[in-house]
């Protein structure tokens, strides 16, 4: 009879470069009592996977119906009472699940941990430390909820189970949902040491900022009467939405601007100026004085066709 292990690690796929580096790091963990449960969403179902002959790697074929459908399946596969998930560009550190697994043997209270990174360029060169902090409700309803990486989280299953996985419908903000879903139910542990790598590369699914922004706005406003019933709020005041919905255009705004510059500087003035407009639109007062300040106010001249 096969033992059943500690951890299962979900590792969803349609392809990518860096698979390798994924799977290397999951099975170079020093706690080795897990499964890698690697959900192959290719077209043909044909992930190679040869290279590695290790007994806890399973293949689960599904077909590519989305990400939150495709880490559902593997949810669903898992046998372990811990899940922890990794994105097929991203990498760990040897210790990462060795760190996290004590806070949550620890407290039964504990439905999620995740912890800080850093962040890697296309070829994997460290190029500065991710922007984790602390997820709780009162931290969210203060504004400060952008400080989680998919990649670093450790679950524990049954809380998952609990409130139903990923919802399908939010393409672009699923493992928000799922975040704040978490949190409702339980208590959610942040580990500051470096766990994990965050891959920045030009296919990244976040820098599809402008959907997922407006993705984001209907999670945030779904989930904040019940967090801030439990903070202690009949209702969620004004005041509170105002808050949230201002962090979070100040966080898509920086998201916008700095592709702004990089459109500038690569001279994709086309794509510079689409960012820009959309920068305008979260902070039109914000916008116009970096654009003045940068010299930029004759962009337009440097149209092709103007």
């Amino acid at each position: 009879m096969t033992l059943t292990p500690l951890v299962s690690v979900v590792l969803p796929s349609t392809g990518s470069p860096w698979l390798g580096e994924a799977i290397s790091s999951v099975l170079a963990q020093t706690m080795t009592d897990f499964e890698l449960i690697v959900v192959d969403s290719t077209a043909a179902g044909d992930l190679d996977l040869s290279a590695w002959s290790d007994h806890r790697i399973r293949v689960l074929k599904v077909p590519w119906s989305g990400v939150a459908a495709a880490r559902n399946a593997g949810n669903s596969a898992a046998r372990a009472p811990y899940i922890a998930i990794i994105d097929h560009d991203d990498r760990w550190l040897p210790a990462k699940l060795e760190r996290q697994l004590p806070h949550l043997e620890a407290s039964p209270e504990v439905g999620m941990c995740h912890t800080q990174y850093q962040r890697i360029d296309a070829s994997g060169a460290v190029i500065g430390l991710g922007f984790a902090s602390p997820m709780s409700r009162a931290n969210f309803l203060a504004g400060d909820w952008f400080g989680v990486l998919h990649s670093t989280t450790l679950w524990r299953r049954s809380v998952i189970e609990q409130v139903g996985g990923y919802d399908p419908r939010f393409t672009l903000a699923s493992d928000y949902d799922l975040f704040l879903k978490v949190l409702i139910a339980s208590k959610v542990i942040f580990e500051p040491s470096v766990q994990a790598e965050y891959r920045l590369h030009d296919d990244n699914l976040s820098h599809c900022y402008k959907g997922q922004y407006s993705t984001l706005l209907t999670v945030f406003r779904q989930h904040l009467p019940v967090l801030a019933s439990q903070a202690g709020h009949t209702n969620p005041t004004r005041r509170q939405r105002t808050i949230l919905e201002r962090s979070l255009r100040a966080a898509y705004f920086g998201l916008a601007w700095d592709a702004t510059v990089a459109g500038v500087r690569a001279r994709q003035f086309k794509s510079a100026l689409g960012h820009g407009l959309f920068a305008a639109r979260l902070n039109p007062l914000l916008a116009g004085r970096l654009l003045a300040k940068s010299g930029w106010h004759r962009l337009a001249d440097l149209l092709p066709g103007s």
